[in-house]
């Protein structure tokens, strides 16, 4: 037997699972995700599979994989952009199985939250992210010091470059709260 154990929740971020890219949102989409490309895509699946695998085996392909394959799947949240190529692919996840939270965002790059602070939209999406796993792995948030209130009323939208997260809850402080396996 193993040791390891099964995780508890998923989060995945604009996730590439389909490494034969079969979905429309490949094609239908090209033009409007300037950071995925199919055909780039198809390359660097062949050399990630090194000719080993094919690129429908559900091994390398998870959405490839029959729904009874999902069925202990763990609450999952997925984050997809509307106009990325591998929107199918969330879509697919989200069609297998009832444990699939499928948040789609308008006007987005792929990976957006990879620009948090700078882009709103990557602030929501993280404290969107950082609410799930609390909420599903029964987490509190921890006790933070009172902050001192800046003069200038707040009306909760952020200004460009500020961070909606601001001093509520970091990342660190979010990885401190994970149990240890």
């Amino acid at each position: 037997g193993s040791d390891l154990r099964a995780p508890q929740a998923m989060v995945l971020l604009s996730p590439w699972l389909d490494l034969a890219c079969t979905g429309g949102s490949y094609t239908i989409n090209q033009g409007c995700d300037p950071v995925m490309q199919r055909d780039k895509l198809l390359n660097l699946s062949q050399t990630y599979r090194n000719g080993l695998i094919d690129s429908n085996d559900p091994a390398v392909s998870p959405v490839l994989a029959p729904a009874e394959a999902f069925a202990r799947l763990p609450p999952t949240l997925v984050h997809v952009g509307e106009t990325e190529v591998v929107l199918d692919d969330a879509l697919r996840l989200q069609s297998l199985s009832a444990a699939v939270t499928l948040r789609e965002y308008k006007d987005v790059l792929h990976a957006w939250h990879a620009f948090f602070p700078i882009m709103p939209k990557a602030d929501e999406a993280l404290a969107q992210v950082i609410e799930f796993i609390r909420a599903t792995l029964n987490l509190q948030q921890p006790q933070q010091p009172q902050q001192p209130q800046p003069q200038q009323e707040r009306n909760g939208n952020a200004e460009p470059g500020e961070s909606l997260l601001g001093s509520d809850f970091s990342l660190g402080e979010l990885m401190a709260l994970v149990p240890e396996a």
